[in-house]
């Protein structure tokens, strides 16, 4: 297969076979970088907007100090204030429709909020593809990358063993990405 040509941005990655997605991630996840997660899970957000697929990437990626922080400087929260309004709108909007019983979600659908299908196209934009994916090569074995830990690469898989269930409940497709 030979390597990869390299990509311009994080968002052509959306448009690779899915195994060559994973290898990008699993790179990452050696690397400590997590943009490569983020722009693969992002347009599958974007194919179906939810509130619990927004509020789940805006808590897990665009935070400081969030479990998978995507290196996106100023726009992430709590800099970028925008986002934080439009998250808090948002759940504010599913806690209150949480508690409501069945009939009157349905009586008050109106009301329901959605988040548009760009509202992290920002944080994407911001991330940049930086020299250790301009090399990556995933017919390499993974423990040949220079930058990267056995222990911080294993740190990063636990991480998302936290978080997989939650992911896939919410609708993102995360079942075949493994170590």
């Amino acid at each position: 297969m030979g390597k990869i040509a390299a990509i311009k941005s994080l968002g052509d990655l959306a448009s690779r076979p899915k195994n060559v997605q994973f290898d990008f991630i699993r790179f990452g996840f050696w690397q400590g970088c997590y943009d490569p997660f983020f722009a693969v899970l992002l347009p599958q957000f974007k194919k179906s907007p939810t509130k619990t697929k927004a509020l789940l990437l805006y808590d897990l990626f665009c935070k400081v100090d969030s479990p998978f922080e995507v290196n996106a400087g100023t726009r992430l929260a709590p800099k970028n204030t925008r986002l934080v309004d439009i998250m808090k709108n948002l759940k504010e909007n599913k806690d209150k429709r949480d508690d409501m019983t069945l009939l009157t979600r349905l009586l008050t659908k109106a009301q329901s909020k959605k988040p548009t299908e760009n509202v992290f196209d920002e944080i994407l934009e911001a991330t940049a593809v930086d020299q250790h994916f301009e090399r990556f090569d995933p017919n390499a074995a993974v423990t040949s990358y220079n930058g990267g830990t056995q222990g911080l690469y294993q740190d990063s898989w636990d991480q998302f063993a936290r978080f997989q269930r939650e992911l896939s409940n919410a609708g993102f497709d995360v079942k075949g990405l493994k170590p």
